[in-house]
């Protein structure tokens, strides 16, 4: 069975370690490139340009996640992503609509990562 890549970015390495868990529990087999920042990302995307599936953290220092995302759908249109918020701002999830993201609320669940990768996987 083929890996999918996948990248994870979340400054909090707890919630990037309880995601990677909860995603080895599904059936799927996944390629996990890690990035700590948004800047970190785009670094990792720039070695893995083949990543087309990415989860991210919404509040994260330096450029935040609706920026990665953007920057990354600059460069590919066929990306997937979810955004992984603790914020509920109505602007948030416009903004989000507008670029095509899913939301998923923190905490993060097990169910919650069922779902992520199935918007990711458009099952």
């Amino acid at each position: 069975m083929n890996r999918q890549p996948i990248m994870l970015i979340d400054d909090s390495r707890v919630s990037r370690m309880m995601f990677i868990k909860f995603l080895n529990d599904t059936p799927l087999q996944f390629d996990i490139h890690e990035a700590d920042s948004g800047e970190d990302a785009l670094k990792v995307f720039a070695q893995k340009p083949e990543i087309r599936k990415f989860v991210v953290d919404f509040n994260m220092p330096g450029i935040n996640g609706l920026q990665l995302i953007e920057r990354i759908q600059e460069s590919v249109s066929d990306a997937k992503f979810n955004l992984l918020t603790a914020n509920t701002q109505p602007d948030v999830f416009a903004r989000c609509k507008a670029l095509d993201v899913t939301v998923t609320t923190k905490p993060i669940t097990r169910d919650k990562v069922i779902g992520i990768i199935k918007s990711l996987n458009n099952l």
